[in-house]
């Protein structure tokens, strides 16, 4: 199981089958340190249905989860934050071979500034039956901390920990941002500025991916929803 180093107190790892219907095998959150290499793809926060660049696929969501451990939820948590995902959109959708997906932050104080890691992956189905030259948009990822579960209706609406924009290298990268059909990459990413933590309290902690496609949502920066996560169990911030 991949993991990724926390800068000074807490990360939180989940792993899934790596094909077919995504079940959720194995969790861990909690302090400490690691860190994860990878090359992929991006996703975004929240916004209108996004189409697709050239691409299809689609995702599924983790079926079981096991309770995290360490900092991240005392015995006295009653927030539940259940493993889940979207089906993503046009082909495009939360991936990783490896079947891992993580983040960390550098504090978990509340309302402190914080810089947060993501680890994840983009992979672009074919369901269009597209041309094989054919590539995605330009992709993001976002880390949301979120009062209540998210479960892919909606908005997510909560305090934004970061904009994951990514690196992706490999025979499935059409460029450092976009991914080709039939293809996949996976990044572990810095996000690219400082956010604030949410005031102290319990939050589920949700992934969003985002396609740029000026015009085809109505997010005001033209990237439109396309994908989403949630790691199990909630982040306790103190």
């Amino acid at each position: 199981m991949n993991t990724v180093k926390a800068k000074t107190g807490f990360r939180c790892d989940f792993k899934v089958a790596a094909a077919g219907a995504i079940a959720l095998l194995m969790v861990a959150c909690g302090g400490g340190s690691g860190n994860s290499p990878g090359a992929g793809s991006d996703s975004a926060s929240n916004g209108g249905n996004s189409g697709n660049g050239a691409g299809a696929g689609a995702a599924s969501s983790p079926t079981s989860a096991s309770a995290p451990t360490g900092a991240s939820s005392p015995a006295t948590a009653n927030l539940s934050c259940p493993a889940g995902s979207g089906q993503g959109t046009g082909g495009l959708q939360f991936y990783s071979p490896s079947g891992s997906f993580s983040y960390s932050l550098s504090t978990v104080a509340g309302s402190a500034q914080d810089y947060a890691t993501l680890t994840w992956g983009v992979r672009y189905s074919n369901v269009n039956n597209l041309a094989s030259s054919s590539y995605s948009g330009s992709l993001r990822a976002t880390l949301y901390a979120v009062k209540s579960s998210f479960t892919g209706s909606g908005a997510i609406s909560g305090t934004l920990l970061g904009v994951f924009i990514p690196s992706f290298t490999g025979s499935g990268a059409q460029s450092a941002s976009q991914v080709k059909v039939n293809g996949y990459s996976t990044t572990t990413v810095v996000s690219s500025s400082v956010e604030t933590n949410p005031p102290v309290g319990q939050y589920c902690m949700v992934a969003a991916l985002d396609e740029y496609l000026p015009g085809s949502c109505s997010s005001p920066d033209g990237y439109c929803f396309v994908d989403w996560l949630q790691f199990p169990g909630p982040a306790t911030f103190q």
